[in-house]
C-alpha cells in the first residue's frame, strides 16, 4: 500500500464510468456472422474479482452473448492496477487488433493519459470506444462510526484523515481527493493499494478512516453498516445529468423539518434556481412554504454565460420562495464566497426579533392573510431593511 499526503487537489477530470472499448484495425469493421462463428472474445476487465465493475461486466457478457452474430464464446480476464491503466496497457501492447479483444475499465483509462500519471502507456486515440455501462452511480462520502465525526465540524476539526482507495486515478481515489479538497479536511492522507472487498475489512480493522464509494454498491454489500449505524454519511457526489428537481427538493426539506428537534427551523437552499424535472408545481410549492414554519434562505450561483430557460427564471423562484417565509435570497459570483453568505445566514438566524400580535379580523375562515412589518429606525442609523414573513393561514375552526 501506498499513502499520499497532499492538500492539492489535481486537476478537475473525473470520468465515472467503465469505459468499454475494442481494440480493431484502423479501416476495418466485421459485421458477418460467420467471422465471430467459433471464436472467443476475451474481455480485460480492469480490476479484480469481486467489485462492482466486475458486475457490471458480467451483466453485459449476457447482452454480448445475445448479439453479437456467430454466437461467439465470451471469456472475462481480470489485470489488476493502476486503476485499469495496466489492462489498458495489456490490450494496447499485447492483443491483436482484430476484433476479439474488448476492454472492460475504469476511469483511469482516460484519467492516466489526461493527467500523464506513470504507466499510461497508450494513446487514447487509437483505441475505439464502445460505450458505458454506468450513468453516473453517486459516491457517497462516510467514517467509521467510533470515530464519532458525526457532523462537518467535527470533520473538518479531524487531522490527518485517512481515506482508502485502489490507486491513483480511481473514482474512489479521484473522488476522495474532491471530498477532502471541498470540505477543507486537514492532512488529509490517501491510502491506496486496496481492491474493493479490501477496503472494508482495512476499515474494521481501523487501517484506515474513510472511504468514498459508489452509493447503490454500498447499500447492497454493507446494509448491517446502515442499519446499526457503523458509519456516518457526510456527502454524496454525483454527476449532473441535465435534470433538476427542486421544488421536489424543498418539499422533502419542509417535510423533514416536521421532525426537527427544536422549535426554530431553517431550510439552506444552494442552487441556480432552475427546475425541469419535479413533481410539484411551483404554486404548490408556495403554498406549502406559506404553511410550514421555516425560514428558507437561498444562495444563488447562476451561469451568466449560457444559462437554460429555467435558470434564467432561477433568481425569481429563489427570490419569491424565502421572501415567503422571512428569509432571503443571496448570489454569489466567485464559489469562494459560499463559505461567508453561509456564516452571514447563521449570524442572522441568531440576531432575529420574534414579533407577536392579534389580528383585528376574528373570521375562522382558513384563508391567507396578508402582513407587512414596517420600520421606523432611530435617526442617524444607515438604511435598515425588514425581513419577515409576508402572511399566515386564518385558523379554519
Amino acid at each position: 500500500m501506498k499513502t499520499y499526503n497532499t492538500s492539492v487537489l489535481p486537476a478537475f477530470v473525473q470520468v465515472v464510468a467503465i469505459g468499454l472499448f475494442v481494440s480493431l484495425p484502423a479501416g476495418k469493421a466485421f459485421s458477418q456472422a460467420d467471422f465471430y462463428k467459433g471464436k472467443t472474445i476475451k474481455i480485460i476487465r480492469g480490476g479484480g474479482p469481486g467489485g462492482s465493475g466486475e458486475f457490471q461486466t458480467r451483466a453485459l457478457v449476457k447482452f454480448l452473448e445475445k448479439y453479437i452474430p456467430g454466437k461467439p464464446t465470451l471469456m472475462v480476464e481480470f489485470v489488476e492496477g493502476a486503476a485499469g491503466r495496466k489492462a489498458t496497457n495489456v490490450i494496447y501492447s499485447s492483443s491483436r487488433p482484430d476484433g476479439l479483444t474488448i476492454g472492460s475499465i475504469g476511469a483511469g483509462l482516460v484519467v492516466g493519459p489526461i493527467l500523464g500519471l506513470p504507466g499510461s502507456n497508450y494513446d487514447l486515440d487509437k483505441l475505439i470506444y464502445l460505450g458505458s455501462t454506468d450513468t453516473g452511480d453517486p459516491y457517497v462520502f462516510y467514517t467509521k462510526g467510533d470515530l464519532g465525526l458525526d457532523s462537518i465540524a467535527r470533520l473538518r476539526a479531524t487531522s490527518g484523515l485517512r481515506f482508502g482507495a485502489h490507486a491513483v486515478g480511481h473514482p474512489v481515489y479521484v473522488t476522495a481527493r474532491f471530498v477532502a479538497y471541498l470540505l477543507n479536511l486537514k492532512d488529509p492522507k490517501f491510502v491506496t493499494g486496496f481492491t474493493g472487498p479490501e477496503i472494508y475489512i482495512a476499515l474494521q480493522r481501523g487501517e484506515i478512516d474513510a472511504h468514498a464509494t459508489g452509493a447503490a454498491r454500498f447499500v447492497i454489500e454493507n446494509p448491517e453498516w446502515i442499519e446499526k449505524k457503523l458509519v456516518h454519511f457526510h456527502a454524496t457526489y454525483t454527476v449532473p445529468k441535465g435534470r433538476t428537481a427542486l421544488l421536489d427538493a424543498i418539499y422533502l426539506g419542509i417535510s423533514k423539518m416536521r421532525q426537527a428537534k427544536y422549535p426554530k427551523k431553517a431550510l439552506l437552499i444552494i442552487s441556480d434556481g432552475g427546475d425541469n424535472h419535479s413533481r410539484y408545481t411551483e404554486g404548490e410549492i408556495k403554498n406549502l412554504v406559506k404553511e410550514a414554519d421555516v425560514l428558507i434562505y437561498a444562495i444563488g450561483i447562476y451561469d451568466h454565460y449560457f444559462p437554460t430557460e429555467e435558470e434564467r427564471l432561477g433568481p425569481q423562484l429563489l427570490g419569491e420562495v424565502t421572501e415567503l417565509t422571512g428569509g432571503r435570497a443571496f448570489t454569489i459570483d466567485n464559489p469562494n464566497d459560499l463559505a461567508d453568505v453561509a456564516t452571514k445566514i447563521g449570524i442572522e438566524l441568531r440576531n432575529q426579533y420574534v414579533l407577536g400580535y392579534r389580528p383585528k379580523n376574528p373570521v375562522r375562515d382558513g384563508k391567507w392573510r396578508k402582513i407587512k412589518v414596517k420600520l421606523n429606525p432611530p435617526k442617524g442609523l444607515p438604511p435598515l431593511k425588514v425581513y419577515a414573513k409576508t402572511g399566515y393561514y386564518a385558523p379554519s375552526e
